[in-house]
């Protein structure tokens, strides 16, 4: 690792890879996990949450309509 990134990295003029992820994701990890408990509900309700009904919950919850892949990606984060 260069000296300038470590030097950058102390001072805070560059954030971790995760740190940096956790800004561009659309939702925090409070709203997923309010997202969360409404897939729970709906799969308790036998009525499991398709792709499309999911991204109109975090439509909901955020108000913004997530991409088209943001549901996949979402599934396999939880």
């Amino acid at each position: 690792v260069r000296r300038q990134t470590l030097s950058d990295r102390a001072r805070g003029a560059h954030k971790s890879r995760r740190a940096s992820y956790e800004e561009r994701k659309l939702l925090t990890k409070a709203e997923e996990q309010t997202l969360l408990d409404w897939c729970d509900h709906s799969s308790a309700m036998a009525k499991p949450m398709d792709p499309t009904s999911l991204r109109g919950r975090a439509l909901s919850v955020k108000g913004v309509y997530p991409g088209k892949n943001w549901s996949r990606r979402f599934i396999k984060r939880h």
